[in-house]
């Protein structure tokens, strides 16, 4: 796989989630703000999604650390490291960005056979249920937070209703994985010009290495075949790259979190 491939993979994946950004902020009140350079969500309901995207010229790091200094912007910022170069990237640091989490990108070229897609084991299928628009989503968002924090946040209640808009929307399709009534993984996908985002692939710490994970990113796999996707994106953890690989998604590059370093906001 050449250079200009890679790199369009990469960027595929980034702007499922820019995509999925800009869709929760309008939900959520909040909007994209553009600036000759880059852009940011600002005012969305939930923090992590305030994130800025599309740092396109390395001479205006020092412009954007200054909007976020002043709370004007995200105090996040995420760059797709095969397009940013190193000159970007050195033109974070000395605005005062430090990388301090890093993804990789990760592409699944839909197969033209569905034979050739993962095979789904009936009895895990089985544990899978779609949340429908209506549905209570409490116990999937108790799950999800388990599964990426650890615990679960004070303002569950307001991510809940925000959560329920998100899920009238048809673009998503949101899975939980249940046994015995209870919510052990999470997932959802986000549909979009052919692309099918896999996003929130959680699972309780308790129920880990029972293959909960592969058997929901399979269903979606499935789901996508159905939705005439060209291809399923998602950023992968270093704990969840390793199962993405064995499911047969390919490695695109690095997508590489940045925020200003302690003690400068």
């Amino acid at each position: 796989m050449n250079n200009a491939e890679l790199l369009r993979m990469n960027q595929a994946s980034l702007a499922n989630q820019i995509d999925w950004c800009r869709k929760i902020a309008s939900l959520s009140g909040g909007c994209e703000v553009r600036r000759e350079g880059y852009s940011y969500i600002k005012d969305a309901a939930l923090e992590r999604l305030c994130t800025a995207f599309d740092l396109t010229k390395p001479q205006y790091a020092r412009a954007l650390a200054e909007e976020i200094r002043t709370g004007a912007a995200a105090d996040k910022l995420l760059t797709d490291a095969l397009a940013a170069g190193d000159s970007t990237e050195q033109a974070l640091c000395e605005a005062g960005f430090e990388n301090y989490f890093e993804q990789t990108g990760m592409v699944y070229p839909m197969p033209e056979d569905p034979s050739l897609l993962p095979r789904e084991d009936a009895e895990q299928l089985s544990h899978i249920r779609l949340l429908k628009d209506g549905d209570s989503m409490e116990e999937w968002l108790k799950t999800f937070h388990l599964a990426f924090q650890g615990e679960i946040p004070d303002d569950l209640d307001a991510i809940h209703e925000l959560y329920k808009k998100v899920n009238q929307d048809e673009t998503y399709f949101f899975f939980s994985y249940e046994e015995n009534g209870e919510t052990l993984g999470t997932s959802f996908v986000f549909f979009l010009n052919g692309v099918g985002g896999v996003h929130a692939v959680g699972t309780r710490p308790e129920a880990r290495g029972r293959g909960i994970a592969s058997t929901l990113v399979k269903h979606i796999l499935h789901l996508a075949y159905q939705q005439n996707c060209i291809e399923c994106v998602l950023q992968a953890s270093p704990m969840g790259r390793p199962v993405y690989e064995r499911l047969g998604f390919l490695t695109a590059g690095p997508i590489r979190h940045w925020r200003l370093k302690d003690g400068i906001r």
